[in-house]
Order: structure tokens, then sequence, then C-alpha cells
């Protein structure tokens, strides 16, 4: 119990490091940023997709480390760490999925992304989504 109250501690001083520097990066790409010359203001919504689309990656790859830690290992941690990474995972390729098409229709003069690039990660968030 003394482990759980320590991450939370740990949570809660991360929440309020970590608040000002996202504050000072939404204030950055709205309003800092200069417009970009050829796609104008659509261009500042690309900081959250690529920036989403890390994040996404990194989560779905802490969920393989996790994952072989568990089977290795057996130990709970492991299994909980894993369960985060995806929720993780599925929120930022949410993230990803919605701000893609809104950028790219400006861009790229097109609705939709073409046949199989939207598909696979739509894909992939249905099964973590079961998960």
């Amino acid at each position: 119990m003394e482990t759980a109250s320590r991450l939370l501690s740990l949570g809660r001083v991360l929440l309020w490091l970590l608040l000002p520097l996202m504050l000072f990066a939404v204030y950055s790409s709205f309003i800092y940023a200069p417009t970009e010359r050829i796609m104008g203001e659509v261009q500042r919504l690309f900081y959250f997709h690529m920036g989403a689309a890390i994040a996404a990656f990194i989560s779905f790859f802490l969920v393989f480390v996790a994952g072989c830690c568990y089977l290795w290992k057996r130990t709970l941690i492991w299994d909980k760490l894993a369960l985060s990474g995806v929720e993780c995972g599925v929120l930022f390729t949410t993230i990803v999925l919605i701000t893609g098409p809104i950028w790219a229709r400006p861009v790229w003069n097109t609705r939709l992304p073409g046949p199989g690039q939207a598909l696979p990660s739509s894909v992939h968030q249905g099964q973590s989504l079961h998960c």
C-alpha cells in the first residue's frame, strides 16, 4: 500500500511540474509560432498531430516492453504498466486519427486518407479497446 501512495504523490508532483510546460506549449503553438506561408493556420494543428503520434508509438512500445517483462517475471506491476500504456496509446491514437484528416483536407485537398493509410491505425485502436 505504501508503494501506491508513493506513486500517487509522485503523480501529483509531476502534474504540477508538467502543467506549466503544457500551457506553454499550447501558447507557443497558437500564439508565438508564426503562421506558415503555404499551409496557413491549419499548420498549427500539425504540432498536436505529430506529438500525439510520437506519444502513441512510445506508449505502445511501453506495452510491448511491459508485456515481455510480465511474461518473464510474472509480476502484476508489469501487467498494470502495460494496461496504462494501452490506455495512453489509445488516447493519443484517437488524437492522431482525428487531427490527421482535419489537417490533410486543406493541405492535400482530400477529405479522408487514401485506402490503407488510416485503416491499420483504426484496426489497431479497435484491438486495443477490446482489451
